[in-house]
């Protein structure tokens, strides 16, 4: 029983050498001229057009299995991230929620001048390197 993709590989193949052949200075044997699949020459060139197929597809599968690997461990890398990322937000969104609380109790007490006080001098010694 003949593939039906390595005989159609096989005959676009037969095709092509017949039609480039002279450009190359070259003359197919009159015998083999015309693709005969029942013919040795013609066996010969099922086989190997069915070999050079299905290692190109075993190949192409190897590479998109791959592709799919990667895609997914992208796709992990990216819900880690994004988790990671939300986590953050949300513990910012509670330092300031805790930030606000503070700030309204020191307002409360008429202490947010030296909030500010004690926040400059910290800012001033950080920029002077101290």
């Amino acid at each position: 029983m003949i593939d039906d993709k390595a005989l159609s590989l096989a005959l676009l193949f037969h095709e092509t050498y017949e039609r480039l052949a002279p450009n190359y200075g070259y003359e197919t044997r009159i015998a083999t001229r015309q693709f005969d699949p029942d013919s040795p020459n013609g066996r010969l060139m099922i086989a190997v057009c069915g070999e050079i197929y299905r290692e190109r597809i075993a190949a192409l599968k190897a590479e998109r299995d791959a592709l799919r690997q990667d895609a997914t461990q992208w796709k992990v890398a990216y819900e880690q991230n994004t988790a990671l990322l939300l986590s953050a937000n949300e513990r910012i969104a509670a330092l300031r929620s805790m930030l606000q609380i503070c700030r309204s109790a020191f307002e409360q007490r008429g202490l947010m001048t030296y909030v500010w006080e004690i926040d400059s001098t910290t800012a001033r010694a950080a920029l002077e390197g101290k």
